[in-house]
C-alpha cells in the first residue's frame, strides 16, 4: 500500500494519514509513490477502497495462478461461491475438485488440494498476498501441472 499524502493549501509539506510521515511538497503536486511506513512495518493498515476477497474469490486466484481457469461447464464459480457465503466444507469443495481433475484429465493429490483450500482460507483471513514460500510451492505446483499436460 502506498501512502496518500495529503495537505492543506498553506503547506510546504505533505503527510500521510496513517503512518504520519511526511514529504515535501514540490510543484504544487503531492502525488508521491512511496510505500507506507505503517503496511510495511505492521501490516495492520489496509487499502479501504479495495473489497475483501473472501475464500472461494482467493481458491479462483490461486488455481489460476498455477494455470487453471473456469470452463463453462464447471463448477467452479458455484463451488466459490458456496464458499464465500460459507455453506460448504473442506471435503465437499475437495470433491468438486477432484471431479474437475478427472474431467480435465489431470491427476488429483489431495494433500495438494487440501493445501490450496487451506491457503485460500488463510489469505481470505489476513486478506494478504501469498509469502515467499507459499510462492514458490505454488510456482512448483505450476510447473508441475505445465508437465503433466
Amino acid at each position: 500500500m502506498y501512502c496518500n499524502f495529503q495537505a492543506t493549501s498553506n503547506e510546504d509539506t505533505i503527510w500521510c494519514p496513517v503512518c504520519g510521515r511526511s514529504a515535501p511538497r514540490a510543484n504544487n503536486h503531492f502525488v508521491i509513490r512511496r510505500n507506507c511506513h505503517r503496511e510495511i512495518t505492521s501490516g495492520v493498515s489496509r487499502d479501504k477502497l479495495t473489497p475483501p476477497c473472501p475464500p472461494g474469490c482467493q481458491l479462483s486466484r490461486v488455481l489460476q495462478s498455477i494455470g487453471q481457469t473456469y470452463t463453462p461447464d464447471c463448477g467452479c464459480k458455484s463451488e466459490a461461491a458456496r464458499m464465500d457465503a460459507g455453506t460448504t466444507t473442506t471435503e465437499e469443495t475437495l470433491a468438486v475438485m477432484r471431479a474437475e481433475a478427472e474431467k480435465r484429465g489431470l491427476p488429483f493429490i489431495e494433500s495438494q488440494a487440501r493445501w490450496l483450500i487451506e491457503l485460500a482460507y488463510k489469505l481470505a483471513e489476513d486478506q494478504r498476498e501469498p509469502t515467499r514460500l507459499e510462492r514458490i510451492r505454488l510456482k512448483a505446483m505450476r510447473l508441475a501441472v505445465r508437465v503433466m499436460n
